[in-house]
């Protein structure tokens, strides 16, 4: 099975190294704890002592993490906005759409497409990524589209109404 690729901006790029780094200081704070757990229960056996147990697990939970991030950087392919076509959607981008339910109910939203690792959560207004079912369905294409996106097996009808640059 082909895996798809992971479209992120430079400023995306930087955000997941960084979060590799964050994991990698909290895997060295939770050797120092499973050090200290050790070294306060001499003698006793590791199925005696529950906070170093705890320790080895929250170690294996995080070195997944890593691992995982790892495996998925060879599929980082870096994309950089280019607002030349004003008449396509792109990176940055602030877009009105329709979402057309198959009960002929509808509702309008705006999001702003961004190329970052994760999103950026606010009160006023939804982000979606690039790597998103809704994000990979809108990117680069024209405004007054009418496309779907799948999510769970389920198509989802949408409008592209406007965009407005930043």
């Amino acid at each position: 099975m082909l895996e798809e690729k992971i479209y992120l901006t430079s400023d995306g790029y930087m955000q997941y190294c960084d979060e590799i780094e964050k994991i990698n200081a909290k895997i060295l704070e939770n050797n120092t704890l499973k050090a200290e757990a050790c070294s306060e229960a001499p003698g006793d056996g590791w199925h005696d002592n529950f906070a170093y147990e705890d320790a080895c697990r929250t170690e294996n939970m995080l070195l997944k993490q890593v691992e995982q991030l790892l495996k998925q950087k060879d599929r980082i392919e870096i994309v950089d906005s280019n607002n030349d076509e004003q008449d396509l959607v792109n990176i940055g981008d602030f877009i009105r759409i329709e979402f057309i339910y198959d009960d002929g109910n509808v509702d309008i939203e705006e999001v702003k497409l961004t190329g970052n690792w994760k999103a950026t959560l606010t009160d006023s207004l939804q982000e979606i990524s690039l790597n998103s079912p809704l994000g990979r369905a809108i990117y680069r294409k024209k405004i007054g589209s009418m496309l779907s996106y799948l999510v769970d097996e389920r198509e989802i009808r949408i409008h592209i109404l406007e965009k407005r640059c930043v």
